[in-house]
């Protein structure tokens, strides 16, 4: 249990810290300015505050609702899946990881609310042509990235017809 809480302090600390300095630098470079197009116009950099939780979908929630909802609601989820993933020995150590970065990219995700006014600073849009993702951050990719892997390992671990060595 300490080699585990070891790690999850420091993708915590690590991971959390990257985010909101990628978040700082998009509010000093980006904020105010025409949207940054790199790799041939496949990856944008360019600055929003979004106060409506991941691509806007609480957007529909009054403002008295939506607040305490990503704040208040998402820091005791914060808790307890932390508690979870490190009092639990069953978890495998990959899947406690990914778990971890999840935790970092909300963590990341709520200070900028608690910071903002209840607002997150999103600024990386990827896509060919019209084919376009949302504007999201590196909190919002951890998340991601850890969710799949999860996901995954678990969809492997109660499919009867998975091997052991299938990857997703």
């Amino acid at each position: 249990m300490i080699r585990r809480l070891r790690l999850f302090c420091i993708i915590l600390f690590l991971g959390t810290a990257a985010d909101q300095l990628t978040k700082a630098l998009a509010h000093y470079y980006l904020a105010g300015n025409d949207p940054i197009l790199t790799l041939w116009g496949c990856l944008e950099f360019r600055y929003i505050e979004n106060f409506s939780g991941f691509l806007g979908y609480l957007s529909f929630l009054p403002n008295s609702v939506r607040l305490p909802l990503l704040t208040i609601g998402v820091a005791i989820v914060l808790i307890i899946f932390a508690c979870i993933l490190i009092r639990q020995q069953k978890i495998a150590l990959a899947q406690s990881v990914a778990g971890f970065f999840v935790l970092a990219g909300g963590v990341g995700n709520l200070i900028d609310r608690l910071h903002n006014s209840g607002g997150v600073i999103d600024f990386m849009v990827i896509g060919i042509g019209t084919f376009r993702t949302g504007v999201f951050n590196l909190g919002d990719l951890y998340i991601l990235a850890g969710s799949f892997y999860l996901g995954c390992s678990l969809a492997n671990l109660h499919n009867p017809l998975a091997r052991p060595s299938s990857r997703c």
